[in-house]
């Protein structure tokens, strides 16, 4: 049969595995993208907007002309009437009989009103601009909502990553106790060692199981979770793609925060909330500025405006109006000093958040500088236990160690590498918090 020289059979292994697409990676910003796609408070921003547009086609609509429709009826037990005295010193006067009309005591009347403000003092921009920074704090209370959803997202995602490099750990600890058991089959037909050999080998064999089974029902339990965050079924099973990028981000631990910026939507939130109130300051100051209307007036009744001519007529009234709630200015300065402490404790609410996410980006570094050193040395450690289990392979192929002493150095070299893989998770978490606590 005819072989290909070694060159070839490694190009095409190379070309197979390289033009071979990875399916089943998903990245962290994409799980975040889809939880907050998924996540039911994010349709709040849109009715959020509906409602604005609503609240202020209705207060624009002040400045259209307000018209009043009224009806009424009455019957009074009384009514004015002109002396009879007076009327009799009339006809002595004139010579003639001088009589009076006299009023119905019941009275009818329609009225229509047309008003028409001319100036509100500033009454319609105060309450535009409440109504707008009202919206603008709900929609960044939404942010900071779907914000914290990110960090729910990153920890379901480092604990899968973790757990897969524990099923990785786990696999390489087996092919180590098969190709040990190899070796001891061999030495068993030759009569080197006894079976109870093999029965130690199998022993590891059903404690490796055990922690395999562990694994896989905890990863089990964490993609469901993923999956109910991102609304998407097909994530689970799926090979998540682990941020190395975080990695290269480890030199400049001391740069990755400005105590005097960020970009977190708290932030924006006690903004939103500091101009919120400032309009409302805007809208009690408004309260106490004079107004000015102008208005029509077009009536039927009886009596009309001439109350001695009997009967149903029309009339109307043309006029303008300045009116002024001078009872506003007892209550407008306790109003303000209000605004002003809860200005106050809005601006102490962002300085404790400043002050916590100071000492958490403290407490944060220390983490990545003492997992930096740890990756460290944890590199070393597993390069020599690697060596180490190589060479009691061999001593035990002589049989100058014991299969005890085999497996005690397996099970070494199995903890320095997940211990290795723990601590470069456990890094990536740590840059990925130090990027989540300032949103850079």
């Amino acid at each position: 049969m005819r072989r290909f020289p070694a060159t070839v059979t490694i190009i095409t292994f190379f070309l197979i595995f390289t033009l071979t697409p990875v399916r089943g990676q998903i990245s962290l910003e994409r799980c975040q993208e889809k939880s907050r796609e998924n996540f039911p408070t994010i349709k709040r921003l849109n009715l959020l907007d509906l409602s604005l547009n609503y609240s202020l086609s209705n207060i624009s609509k002040s400045y259209l002309p307000q018209l009043n429709l009224s009806l009424g009826a009455s019957y009074q037990s009384d009514v004015t009437a002109i002396p009879q005295a007076l009327s009799q010193i009339l006809s002595n006067i004139s010579g003639e009989s001088v009589t009076f009309p006299t009023i119905d005591k019941d009275q009818y009347q329609a009225l229509i009103e047309i008003r028409q403000t001319v100036w509100d003092g500033g009454s319609t921009t105060a309450k535009k601009g409440i109504e707008k920074a009202a919206t603008q704090v709900e929609r960044e209370r939404v942010e900071v909502e779907l914000y914290t959803l990110k960090e729910r997202v990153a920890n379901i995602f480092f604990a899968i990553i973790a757990l897969q490099e524990q099923t990785k750990s786990i696999e390489l600890h087996s092919q180590l106790l098969s190709s040990s058991r190899e070796e001891l089959e061999a030495l068993l037909k030759g009569g080197v060692v006894t079976s109870t050999a093999l029965d130690l080998i199998e022993i590891e064999e059903i404690k490796l199981e055990q922690a395999r089974v562990r694994v896989e029902s905890d990863l089990e339990s964490f993609y469901k979770m993923l999956a109910i965050i991102t609304g998407d079924k097909e994530v689970v099973g799926q090979e998540l793609e682990k941020p190395l990028y975080l990695l290269k981000s480890r030199d400049r631990v001391g740069t990755l925060y400005s105590p005097l910026g960020s970009n977190r939507p708290e932030l924006s939130l006690f903004r939103a909330q500091s101009n919120y109130l400032e309009w409302q300051a805007k809208g009690v100051r408004s309260s106490t500025i004079p107004k000015m209307a102008l208005f029509a007036q077009g009536g039927y009744g009886n009596p009309g405006l001439n109350m001695f001519n009997p009967g149903f007529t029309g009339y109307y009234i043309l006029g303008a109006k300045i009116s002024w709630n001078i009872s506003s200015l007892y209550y407008n300065k306790n109003s303000l000093d209000k605004i002003k402490l809860n200005l106050r404790e809005s601006e102490l609410h962002r300085e404790s958040f400043l002050l916590e996410r100071d000492i958490e980006n403290a407490q944060n570094q220390g983490e990545i500088r003492k997992l930096q050193s740890l990756l460290e040395s944890d590199s070393k450690i597993v390069a020599l236990q690697k060596r180490v289990v190589k060479a009691a392979q061999a001593k035990m192929a002589n049989g100058t160690i014991s299969l005890p002493e085999l497996i005690k150095e397996i099970n070494e070299y199995k903890s320095a590498s997940l211990l290795k893989e723990m601590h470069e998770v456990e890094l990536m978490m740590a840059l990925y918090r130090a990027h989540y606590i300032n949103n850079d």
